[in-house]
C-alpha cells in the first residue's frame, strides 16, 4: 500500500486478479514534464505485472486526512502510459473506491469504458530514426500507472469535452526506451457505452500542475524486475539459498556491492586443487549409508585370531 509522509490518510495501491501487488522501493526519483510535489508527497514504486492480466486501481481516504474549508473535495487523476484514463471524486471523510476501467467521452450524455489490463510488449532493434523518433514520444510514461490528488472546488457545468482516444502500445523502438527495462503496456478491453452526462467544472486553486500528492508505480515483468535488481534472481536448483540472502529493505547500490562479492568468492572457490591435497581421504554420501574412499588401495592388516570381525557390508 502506497502512502505520504507528508499526507497521512491518503492511500493508493494497485490489485490484479483479486490480489494486492507487492510494491518494491524505486530509488530513481520522480521527474515529469508538468507534474511537481514536495518529496514527502509522491511516492514511486515497482509492482510486478503478468501479461493478460486485469487489474485496478484502489483510492482510500481515511479519517487521519485533514479536510480543509478552502476546497470543497479531492479529486484522482489516473493516467496509465502517460494517457489520462479518468477521475474519480472523494465523498470527503472515511472512503475508498476501485477504479477498472478507463473512461472515454463520446458525447455530453455517453461515455465508453474499457477494462484494464496489462499486455506485454514486443521491442524492435532494427528501427530506422523516423520510428525511434515518433516512439520516443510513445515511450514516454510507458509501463507506469500515475495518480495525482488535487483539492478542487467545483464549478458550474460544463458544456464542452474533449475526446481521447486510448491507443495500447504493442511494438515499440528498443531505441527509444533509452535503457528502460519496459517489458508491459496496457492493453484495453471491449468498448461499452454508458450513459453520464457532463459533471461540473473542476477548479483548481494550486493549478492543475501542483498536486496535493503523486503515486507512481512502475509495472514489469518477473524477469525485468530481477535484471533491474529489484527482486533475486531465483536459485539453481542445485543451490541452496543463503539466509537472509535478499532484504527487501536493502539499496540497489548494497545489493550489487554484495552480488560483486559472492562472485569473487565463488571464484576463489573454484580454483584448482593443490598437489598436497591429492591422495587425501574423500567422504562420499550415499542414500543410505556412508564411505570412505581412499585414492589409493589399503594396505591388508593380519587378523590376529582372537579378534572378533563383524561385516558391515551387507544390507
Amino acid at each position: 500500500m502506497a502512502i505520504l509522509a507528508g499526507i497521512p490518510g491518503i492511500e493508493v495501491t494497485i490489485q490484479s486478479e483479486g490480489h494486492t501487488l507487492q510494491e518494491y522501493p524505486d530509488e530513481d526519483g520522480f521527474h515529469h514534464r508538468k507534474l511537481s510535489a514536495p518529496e514527502d508527497c509522491i511516492s514511486t514504486s515497482y509492482i510486478q505485472c503478468t501479461s493478460d492480466a486485469t487489474f485496478e486501481i484502489r483510492y482510500d481516504v481515511t479519517p487521519e486526512f485533514q479536510y480543509t474549508s478552502l476546497h470543497s473535495t479531492l479529486i484522482f487523476e489516473a493516467d496509465v502510459d502517460g494517457k489520462g484514463i479518468g477521475l474519480m471524486y472523494d465523498q470527503r471523510g472515511d472512503w475508498h473506491a476501485i477504479m477498472s476501467n478507463a473512461f472515454v467521452r463520446q458525447s455530453s450524455t455517453q461515455v465508453s469504458k474499457y477494462k484494464l489490463k496489462f499486455g506485454s510488449i514486443t521491442k524492435v532493434d532494427d528501427a530506422d530514426s523516423s520510428r525511434v523518433k515518433d516512439d520516443v514520444e510513445l515511450a514516454y510514461g510507458l509501463g507506469e500507472i500515475l495518480v495525482h490528488v488535487h483539492r478542487v472546488n467545483k464549478g458550474s457545468p460544463r458544456v464542452a469535452f474533449v475526446n481521447k482516444p486510448l491507443e495500447a502500445v504493442p511494438e515499440i523502438s528498443e531505441k527509444a526506451l533509452k535503457g528502460r527495462t519496459v517489458s508491459h503496456g496496457v492493453v484495453y478491453g471491449r468498448e461499452e457505452r454508458v450513459h453520464k452526462p457532463l459533471g461540473p467544472e473542476i477548479l483548481y486553486p494550486l493549478g492543475p500542475n501542483n498536486p496535493l500528492g503523486i503515486f507512481r508505480f512502475k509495472y514489469r515483468s518477473r524477469e525485468a524486475l530481477q535484471q533491474e535488481m529489484i527482486i533475486p534472481r531465483s536459485p539453481a536448483p542445485d543451490i541452496i539459498p543463503l539466509a537472509n540472502a535478499f532484504n527487501p529493505g536493502e539499496s540497489r547500490a548494497a545489493r550489487l556491492a554484495r552480488l560483486k562479492q559472492e562472485i569473487e568468492h565463488i571464484k576463489e572457490e573454484s580454483a584448482p586443487e593443490s598437489s598436497s591435497a591429492r591422495g587425501q581421504k574423500r567422504l562420499a554420501v550415499d542414500d543410505d549409508d556412508v564411505q570412505i574412499v581412499n585414492v589409493r588401495p589399503l594396505k591388508t592388516s593380519r587378523r590376529q585370531p582372537e579378534e572378533l570381525v563383524i561385516d558391515l557390508t551387507d544390507d
